[in-house]
């Protein structure tokens, strides 16, 4: 039960996380861009979106990281180029710790699940705080 509850919370985060705050980002980061190709003769160093899209992009090194961004990652870009971009750095940070939980879950269940054999030997309510 308790897995199927973080399973639900982790899938939660990672709408959020990709649909809200993300799209948040990038409309961010399109409106500095506009801004910097407007003033880039004026203020040449103004061009942080510029450095930060270079640097941005990474591939995955080891068999690893490689497999589980083959498994995991949807993106086109990555699919395209092979390189991890924001959208596939989300889905390769999130998606793994989904399956793992839902894997750990179905194996649990298919042994039985868990049982306690006798009560908790301790209840939350028992503790007091130190004065």
């Amino acid at each position: 039960m308790i897995r199927v509850v973080v399973v639900s919370a982790t899938c939660l985060f990672y709408f959020m996380d990709r649909y809200w705050y993300h799209r948040l980002l990038v409309g961010s980061v399109n409106h500095a861009i506009a801004i910097e190709k407007k003033y880039r003769h004026d203020i040449p160093e103004l061009s942080l979106s510029d450095a930060i899209g270079k640097e941005s992009p990474y591939k995955p090194r080891g068999r690893l990281i490689r497999f589980v961004a083959w498994l995991v990652v949807r993106e086109r870009r990555y699919k395209e180029t092979g390189d991890l971009h924001s959208d596939a750095k989300i889905e390769l940070f999130y998606k793994p710790i989904i399956l793992l939980l839902l894997a750990a879950t179905a194996i649990i269940a298919l042994m039985g699940g868990v049982t306690l054999e006798k009560s908790a030997a301790w209840r939350w309510w028992d503790f007091t705080l130190p004065v």
